[in-house]
């Protein structure tokens, strides 16, 4: 799906062209943002590090922020996000961190950064209320993904709701599944306690997306996109938040043509915005490559050590 809607942008821009605004692109600019972006990855290990910590569980942050990489560098290859997460709790799994802490800090830090998504893109949706009122299914989409993960904050942090939810659990006893998924969201529901360790998480992610709006602006701007930086970063919000539906890789024509449908008709020239978007998504390839590298030649090895599956 992503090859074919780029594709068919690209096609409609004239490739000449749109290579030719891929080619005019500052160079020094494109390294400061891909230095950006890869600096970004400590800002969202550090939001981990701080629920791993309130598990008792200290792990360094340059190591996580590795394991980060290596989770970005799958997601180049597996719809949404989730292999990405995958490996991450399998890597944490290594160091002798339980499964349940390993699968529980990574749910929540994912949820957590969701929901500050979330509420950025609804801010987002309001800014571009007069742009988005003829495109009912984004504004459905947005508003709907975001209720959702409300309704999933709920169910994991409510006490109520967390009795009913263990219970149905308990009730799958196929190879002792349900009790290993009632221990995994046992260890999810633990996160209540600590409240303050979550709003931190929150603020963090909020931190987190500005910094990839900076990214973005600063590449677009580089390819002659010269849009405003708050048109930008709505747009990026609202083209994440569509994202999270697998449909395609990481957001992969999605994005570009959501960001194309939008600025077409404020004067912007076709071309310009396929190749400053397509800038921005070769960056962010090049720089989870990073994660590729210490994948391949370092001790994390995802796909050839299997899951510890002890949920104590």
């Amino acid at each position: 799906m992503s090859i074919v809607l780029l594709g068919t942008l690209i096609w409609f821009c004239k490739p000449a062209e749109t290579w030719k605004v891929m080619r005019s692109a500052s160079l020094p600019n494109l390294s400061g943002a891909l230095l950006l972006y890869i600096l970004s990855m400590f800002i969202v290990a550090y939001r981990w590090k701080i629920l791993l910590k309130v598990r008792e569980i200290n792990i360094g942050i340059f190591r996580l922020t590795k394991y980060y990489l290596i989770g970005f560098f799958f997601n180049n290859f597996l719809p949404s996000s989730i292999g990405g997460d995958v490996s991450r709790i399998i890597n944490l799994s290594s160091r002798n961190v339980p499964a349940s802490i390993s699968f529980s800090s990574v749910f929540v830090e994912r949820l957590i950064g969701f929901l500050a998504m979330a509420a950025l893109s609804i801010c987002s949706l309001f800014f571009l209320m007069n742009i988005f009122k003829d495109s009912p299914l984004v504004i459905i989409i947005t508003i709907g993904l975001t209720i959702g993960f409300l309704a999933l904050t709920w169910m994991c942090f409510n006490p109520k709701a967390e009795k009913f939810i263990s219970n149905l659990l308990l009730k799958l006893k196929w190879k002792d599944l349900g009790e290993k998924m009632q221990q995994g969201f046992q260890a999810i529901h633990e996160y209540r306690h600590h409240g303050g360790s979550l709003w931190l998480v929150f603020l963090i992610s909020v931190i987190y997306q500005f910094a990839l709006g900076v990214f973005s602006y600063w590449v677009v701007r580089s390819a002659g996109l010269n849009a405003d930086f708050l048109l930008i970063f709505a747009l990026m919000q609202i083209t994440s938040m569509v994202g999270i539906i697998p449909i395609t890789l990481e957001t992969a024509g999605t994005r570009e043509w959501i960001y194309a449908l939008v600025l077409v008709p404020l004067g912007y020239e076709k071309s310009v915005i396929v190749g400053a978007m397509l800038l921005v998504r070769i960056l962010s390839i090049a720089a989870s490559s990073i994660g590729g590298v210490f994948f391949l030649t370092g001790d994390e090895k995802v796909l050839s050590r299997p899951l510890k599956t002890g949920l104590n």
